[in-house]
């Protein structure tokens, strides 16, 4: 024990100052996951910048992570006769726990209790920073683990550093290669798993296997070269342990972090939903193209509507399938692809009756009476629209829905402070500023989000990009009960999603909103005054949306043409241009130094 607690005192010596370094950036880091969320608050255009400053410190991390790890090894090279350990009474055994002790000491017990304080600090329970243990330590150990192998097969750091640069050129190249060759021949890509990302759980399992694999073999592996120094076979036992996990890739359908049943959606298929849209008023507009060969040039949309709904229900599109044109001629126009991607917002008139549902006798004050959202219904060239135009056919689709109710979830005092936690959740009301006939709500929103918790539904990456612009979940309201009125919350432009979200999930996802209620708009009359007297018994109430069922829809529009130019009527573009003159005189009166060019909308005669 005395010669391995000796080489441990020795690296410690000789990487004291890199060491500072390395728990600068640990502070950093907790300092960023604990303050830098109060400084978005002050400033919420910060909230661009945190989640990006955020990642860098973590790429700084491993960077230090990457050159520290041969200066542990290398001092005590396994590779060759040559290193002066071999002169003493050193057993490989010794050496190789006296390494490992150090890059446990010095690289994962410092980010095991950073993450646990950030963690802890956001309001984490004992139960999940139990579980967050496991996650850190497995996370760290499988990112390390590559690079100690490289470290323990190669004798000096420059013969690392070039070992590593090639290595990870020649992974580039082939992930270059397999996207082109992919882009060039799609019929490829069915040779892949890509179902990994479809389902967050099956994610999560894919993830927690992959670093599994990693840390067992990978350690078998060191301690191969450790005990045995023959580093050729060494290497070759890891590029094939690499191999062995991509093809376990390919075939990898093992969910075993599938939320728990009480946690799991009971969505059920709902019958007897229709699916309607109004053929007088068309959107014709270009097409998101993925490339040139993309031959998805136009793109024609119209408002949707859906009957049928169990009451104080609301429907979502999720998707349109196989839509396509039937002429009398007996020809067929198929649409391409047709993205359902838009803006969900609350302040649309499709979602004010599930809300006023959930309220009970307590009445909605401020709703919402207008529908901007527009539903994408066909995609063609340019040359297809020009040959097909207001040529009268049957148009035919599949629908996809998707059906919600809204559950309140915390019912949180007004007042600065104030917290509602509700699972891994927590809303904390920062700062409540009040103005004449109105008053605005500065609240963070923190989720706890681990790999090993089964209790809480994941969102895959797929998830969170499809949901960026939804913003019909969560609801927020000012709840006076004992006068029984509900103010729903100006539209913002507070988006669900991060934009860092797609480098990967995070631990604790935080997010900060500003809320503005006035008793003063444009589209209601009489409302109640917001005064001192009213926000005294007030309560900030959060609702969810809660999928209940989900619907396929087979539907068709008779005597239905394609307009080759839109055809939405003076009166909605009316309503657009009211909507945006009243977003800008909301401006001005809440921020009277901001000048604001009112938008007109200039609708030409037929």
């Amino acid at each position: 024990m005395n010669i391995i607690t000796h080489v441990f005192k020795k690296d410690v010596i000789r990487l004291r100052y890199l060491m500072l370094v390395w728990l600068l950036l640990i502070v950093v880091q907790m300092a960023l996951g604990i303050y830098g969320q109060k400084l978005a608050v002050e400033a919420l255009e910060l909230q661009m910048i945190l989640p990006l400053l955020m990642k860098l410190v973590g790429f700084l991390q491993g960077l230090m992570m990457i050159v520290v790890i041969p200066l542990i090894i290398q001092d005590d090279s396994v590779v060759g006769t040559t290193a002066f350990w071999y002169t003493r009474p050193i057993l490989r055994k010794e050496l190789l726990l006296s390494k490992s002790l150090a890059m446990l000491t010095f690289l994962i017990l410092p980010l095991l209790a950073a993450e646990l304080f950030v963690l802890g600090a956001n309001g984490a329970s004992g139960y999940h920073l139990a579980l967050a243990v496991p996650e850190v330590v497995m996370e760290k150990l499988a990112f390390i683990i590559p690079f100690v192998i490289l470290a323990a097969v190669t004798p000096k750091l420059s013969r690392y550093a070039l070992v590593g640069v090639i290595v990870f050129a020649i992974i580039v190249v082939i992930m270059i290669l397999m996207a082109v060759v992919g882009m060039v021949f799609p019929a490829i890509r069915k040779f892949g798993n890509s179902n990994i990302y479809q389902t967050a759980s099956l994610e999560a399992s894919y993830t927690a296997a992959k670093c599994f694999y990693t840390i067992i073999i990978g350690g078998l592996i060191i301690g191969y070269q450790f005990m045995t120094r023959r580093t050729k076979r060494t290497a070759m036992l890891f590029a094939g342990a690499c191999i062995v996990m991509w093809v376990g890739t390919l075939f990898w359908n093992f969910d075993f972090l599938k939320e728990s049943a009480a946690v799991e959606s009971s969505a059920i298929k709902v019958e007897g939903i229709s699916l309607g849209f109004d053929p007088e008023n068309l959107m014709v507009s270009d097409g998101f193209r993925f490339n040139k060969n993309d031959l998805r040039e136009k793109s024609i949309s119209t408002k949707s509507t859906v009957s049928g709904l169990p009451e104080g229900q609301f429907a979502i599109l999720k998707g349109m399938y196989d839509a396509q044109m039937g002429y009398p001629d007996s020809s067929v126009l198929k649409s391409k692809y047709i993205s359902t991607m838009k803006r969900h917002g609350y302040y649309n008139l499709e979602f004010m009756p599930s809300i006023q549902k959930v309220l009970g006798d307590v009445k909605l004050v401020n709703p919402f009476n207008e529908k901007f959202s527009y539903t994408e219904i066909f995609s063609l060239s340019g040359a297809d629209l020009h040959k097909y135009k207001d040529k009268a056919g049957t148009y035919s689709a599949r629908a996809n829905l998707e059906i919600y109710k809204y559950e309140i979830v915390s019912e949180v005092p007004l007042g600065e402070g104030e917290k509602g936690t509700f699972g891994a959740e927590q809303v904390v009301i920062y700062d409540v500023l009040e103005r004449d006939n109105a008053v605005s709500v500065i609240l963070h929103e923190k989720k706890i989000n681990l790999l090993f918790d089964r209790r809480v539904k994941k969102i895959s990456r797929i998830e969170l990009s499809q949901n960026m612009y939804s913003e019909y979940s969560p609801v927020y309201l000012l709840v006076n009960k004992e006068r029984g009125e509900a103010f729903l919350p100006e539209a913002g432009n507070n988006m669900n999603a991060n934009v860092m979200d797609a480098l990967g999930p995070v631990r604790v996802r935080t997010k900060s909103k500003l809320l503005d209620f006035t008793d003063v708009n444009s589209r209601n009359s009489d409302l109640p005054e917001m005064d001192k007297e009213w926000l005294a018994g007030a309560e900030l109430v959060r609702m969810n949306a809660v999928l209940t069922g989900t619907a396929d829809v087979d539907f068709k529009i008779e005597d239905f043409s394609l307009p080759s130019e839109s055809t939405s009527s003076a009166g909605e573009l009316d309503e657009l241009d009211k909507q945006l003159k009243m977003q800008d005189k909301q401006m001005q009166r809440w921020n009277p130094a901001v000048k604001v060019q009112t938008t007109e909308i200039i609708v030409q005669p037929k």
